[in-house]
């Protein structure tokens, strides 16, 4: 596997999650592992040329959160706005991750 590529799961799960939502522009995936327990994540926004740079941690929950919150940027091309929260929340659920403090 090449340095950065992301697993086949995280791959899918995008996949999956942009069919759920209806949008048709898929982002790039970077991935990067850390050893940490929790996950961090940044989104290059842009219609067509769109990036999402995961930095994955130890717990995989963790991990699908922030892919999720990282997509939520992409579909609204938006940082945390109201749309970009109701995008994000809708991921949470149709993904059933439990939004609370582990």
């Amino acid at each position: 596997m090449p340095k950065n590529a992301p697993p086949k799961w995280a791959q899918d799960f995008v996949l999956d999650a942009l069919v759920f939502l209806g949008h048709e522009d898929v982002p790039a995936l970077t991935w990067r592992r850390s050893r940490l327990h929790g996950s961090s994540g940044s989104t290059q926004l842009g219609v067509g040329r769109g990036r999402l740079i995961i930095t994955a941690g130890r717990n995989r929950r963790d991990a699908k959160m922030i892919v999720l919150h990282e997509l939520a940027h992409h579909v609204t091309q938006a940082w945390h706005t109201d749309a970009f929260w109701d995008t994000a929340w809708v991921l949470y659920r149709w993904a059933k991750l439990p939004i609370k403090r582990v």
